[in-house]
């Protein structure tokens, strides 16, 4: 696949945050917590990577209602 281990599982997590983001009224806390993150600073440094926001400007941005 060209991609290792913690690149995949990295890429599933952040899939699953975003899913907690746009569908769920937790905060960025708690889904850190849920997709294996104990560092909530670290979680959303690696999603603003991944998605060009921070976790809350995504959710501001495209959480629906």
């Amino acid at each position: 696949t060209g991609c290792t281990f913690n690149d995949t599982l990295t890429k599933i997590r952040m899939e699953k945050a975003k899913g907690h983001l746009l569908y769920s009224n937790k905060n960025v806390s708690e889904i850190s917590s849920i997709v294996g993150y104990v560092d909530t600073r670290y979680f959303s440094e690696l999603f603003r990577k991944f998605y060009k926001f921070t976790p809350s400007a995504y959710r501001k941005k495209f959480q629906k209602g």
